[in-house]
């Protein structure tokens, strides 16, 4: 069994948020609540608050395309987390993917369809890791999808600096 709720992804562990609390995205036996195919807005989206750490691991393989992500703009699938912070601060955001996934793409975009602020592309070898500035209480939308239709498995993670 493992210790959910530590803020470290362990094995058998989809998400883990640091606590035991049922709601908040990542139940208390550290499975997501929701789907990552629809914003949390929309039925079944996902939505986390973030206190201190949050990580999560979980693939992009049919789980369905949202086309108006912007990013990649092709038959991928597409991950969608709303993350809502309880402080204001810099964030560290790290995606690694698996080899399989070969054409990753990261979104950060203010509210869920709306034209992303940002759309990285990712180097499977190298991952994506970079500090962003949060408000308290103002969700950030994070889309995980991949161009030529690539997809994938991911481990995502939010650390406070």
């Amino acid at each position: 069994m493992s210790p959910c709720g530590n803020n470290a992804l362990d094995m058998g562990e989809a998400c883990d948020d640091g606590n035991m609390v049922v709601g908040d995205g990542c139940s208390d036996v550290c499975a997501v609540e929701g789907s990552f195919s629809k914003c949390p807005s929309n039925a079944g989206g996902v939505g986390f608050k973030l206190v201190d750490k949050l990580v999560f691991t979980g693939s992009t393989v049919k789980i369905g395309n949202i086309t108006q992500t912007l990013c990649g703009g092709n038959s991928a699938s597409d991950a969608i987390f709303e993350v809502t912070p309880a402080k204001t601060g810099n964030v560290l955001v790290t995606l690694t993917t698996d080899m399989a996934f070969d054409a990753p793409i990261i979104g950060f975009r203010g509210a869920c369809f709306q034209k992303p602020l940002a759309c990285t592309d990712v180097n499977p070898q190298q991952g994506y890791s970079a500090v962003r500035g949060v408000t308290a209480n103002v969700p950030v939308y994070i889309i995980i999808t991949g161009s030529q239709g690539s997809e994938g498995g991911y481990t995502l993670s939010f650390t406070y600096q």
